[in-house]
């Protein structure tokens, strides 16, 4: 938070909570929801290709 702070400019970490704190929540859920979202994905690849990168074409090759 203190960063954010420097990089918009207030002077206080207490101004920066006062106009953002709202926001916060909603924003934590929403990224919550997209990387349980990324997760499932993830794991849905995995579960049909056998290797969880999430792209199309060839297997990974490891050593």
């Amino acid at each position: 938070m203190p960063a954010l702070r420097r990089m918009l400019g207030h002077d206080k970490l207490s101004t920066t909570l006062d106009f953002y704190a709202a926001l916060l929540d909603d924003d934590l859920d929403d990224v919550a929801i997209k990387l349980d979202s990324a997760r499932i994905g993830f794991a849905a690849d995995w579960l049909r290709t056998g290797r969880g990168d999430g792209l199309d074409g060839e297997a990974k090759k490891t050593a």
